[in-house]
């Protein structure tokens, strides 16, 4: 059982699987956190949620916000949208301030600038097709853009 000088949290994924648990000391920062999280999967990048709130590797321990629970969300990101349409001539990739920069052929998503001002904090994955992208954020929207035929325009 934790202490008051500690704080108890599960760190769990969007499945449900629980990652890590445990009590942390109260003076620690959320990058033990965030190593905890990558002793389960090394190598992945993720981010860690509670509630819509964003938990970076700064933040201090005695700031979360325990009346919430103790359960923080794991989302697992990609380098890049690439690695799921190498295929395509347009890529997306989640920058580590949370803002999506595209590049590459239009048609196929590579132009993101009527979304833009939707894709400049807060996105935790993006998703493509051939043709399209999906970008879902840390408040739960979703920001869709390229091939209105192929889910570009939800």
């Amino acid at each position: 059982m934790a202490t008051t000088s500690e704080i108890y949290v599960e760190l769990v994924e969007l499945s449900g699987h629980v990652v890590a648990k445990g009590a942390w000391s109260a003076t620690l920062r959320a990058d033990c956190l965030y190593q905890s999280a990558h002793l389960a999967k090394p190598g992945r990048r993720c981010r860690l949620l509670q509630g819509t709130w964003e938990i970076t590797p700064f933040t201090p321990l005695a700031a979360l916000d325990l009346s919430l629970g103790t359960c923080i969300q794991v989302v697992w990101l990609s380098n890049s949208a690439a690695d799921k349409r190498s295929h395509s001539g347009a890529f997306a990739a989640i920058k580590a301030n949370g803002s999506v920069v595209t590049w590459g052929d239009a048609a196929q998503g590579g132009n993101s600038s009527a979304v833009a001002p939707l894709l400049t904090e807060g996105v935790v994955q993006v998703y493509g097709n051939q043709y399209s992208f999906a970008a879902i954020k840390a408040n739960g929207s979703v920001v869709t853009w390229g091939s209105a035929g192929h889910g570009g325009n939800s």
